[in-house]
This record gives C-alpha cells, structure tokens and sequence, in this order.
C-alpha cells in the first residue's frame, strides 16, 4: 500500500496536487509549493508535500476572493464554498443582493402629461 492511497494520509503526491490545482504537470506543482514555501518531502521515488498545507492554501486562495468579492458576508459564503453547497451559496449571494437594493418613494404626477402617461 502507498503512503497517498488513504485518504486521511497526511501527505500529497505532487501529481495529485498537480490535479487539485489545475496544474499542466507536476513540475508545476513543485513550483507552486516552492513559491508558497511548502516543503516537498521525497518519500520512495515520489515527492509529496503535506497535504493539510496544501489545501490550506487553496482554501485561502478562496477565502480572499470570497473576501473580497462579499465583504459583509464572506462568513456564510466560505462555509457554503466549504461544504460543496452551491445551492446555499447562490442563495446566500441572492439575499445578499436584494438586501442592498433601496426602497423607492411613491411619487404624485404633477403634471397633465405626467398624470396621462401614468395612467398608461
């Protein structure tokens, strides 16, 4: 058995975090980890990093858009982005919407072509 194939191991093959990342090859992955100071650790003839640290950052990658996009309710949004419920996300960004639409006054036509243009 390989150290990767369980999925609670604490390491990462690079060609799966190549996967993860959408990276073209594994060199990719290695120059990801290297440029956010992630270990890459040898282990037999595969180089892996830990994969809480791996995904730790792609979740912070995520939790500044989200940030960024929804200051007031990025709270919400990253729990739903978290827990795969796009449904929620979606309604969460919807409610998040409408909240900010402001209520119009009801105006009086003064006017006589106001008033029958109104009337149409």
């Amino acid at each position: 058995m390989k150290v990767n194939e369980n999925d609670k191991s604490i390491y990462i093959e690079m060609r799966e975090l190549a996967s993860l990342i959408n990276a073209k090859d594994i060199r990719t992955a290695q120059k990801w980890c290297q440029e956010l100071n992630l270990p890459i650790i040898n282990i037999g003839k595969s180089k892996m990093t830990f994969r809480i640290m791996a995904t730790s950052e792609i979740d912070k990658q995520a939790l500044n858009a989200i940030k960024l996009k929804h200051p007031h309710n990025w709270e919400t949004l990253f729990k739903h982005f978290k827990n795969k419920d796009y449904l929620e996300y979606v309604l969460a960004i919807c409610n998040e919407n409408t909240s900010s639409f402001r209520s119009v006054k009801k105006s009086t036509a003064k006017s006589k072509f106001a008033k029958a243009f109104a009337k149409d």
